[in-house]
């Protein structure tokens, strides 16, 4: 069983409007392709990563946050006055906490239609040179967002 890019784009639309609002208090909106908040030049991003198997991989949820964001989030969170003096640590952890808890709402979707499933732990990772590819394969769905003014992304890709 795979998921469509349609199932994909909607399982990471349910899964980011159910948890970052609420999470954050800062609301959330989807962009369009083309939108000008997209970034169109490299940038850097914090990567959380998390596999989703069934004893082969499945589908691997990737989250993506511009450093503004983690560093807003986590100030939010772990209640720090400054988000500029949020500790590096507590980046990795956000990133990597909110991909967990948006890679379990798509481990859901496995699990309700028979398919027992794991999810690895979060890795998280500094990417000082990411470039936003706005052409997946048939089988990738990044879904491009913002939050508090920063951009955001989320993809799911399936096995």
């Amino acid at each position: 069983m795979s998921l469509s890019a349609l199932q994909s784009r909607q399982l990471a639309e349910s899964a980011i409007t159910a948890v970052l609002p609420q999470l954050l208090s800062l609301p959330v909106v989807v962009l369009s392709e083309g939108d000008s908040r997209i970034p169109a030049a490299v940038i850097p991003c914090l990567d959380g990563v998390v596999t989703i198997s069934d004893g082969r991989a499945l589908c691997t949820v990737t989250l993506r946050f511009a450093p503004d964001l983690a560093r807003a989030a986590a100030a939010r969170v772990f209640g720090h006055a400054d988000p500029n003096e949020v500790p590096a640590a507590e980046l990795k952890d956000i990133v990597g906490e909110i991909c967990n808890m948006l890679a379990g709402r798509v481990a859901a979707h496995w699990i309700s239609n028979g398919k027992p499933c794991l999810l690895s732990p979060p890795v998280v990772r500094i990417e000082p040179d990411y470039k936003v590819d706005l052409t997946p394969g048939h089988e990738d769905v990044c879904t491009h967002w913002c939050c508090a003014g920063q951009w955001f992304s989320l993809e799911i890709k399936t096995y």
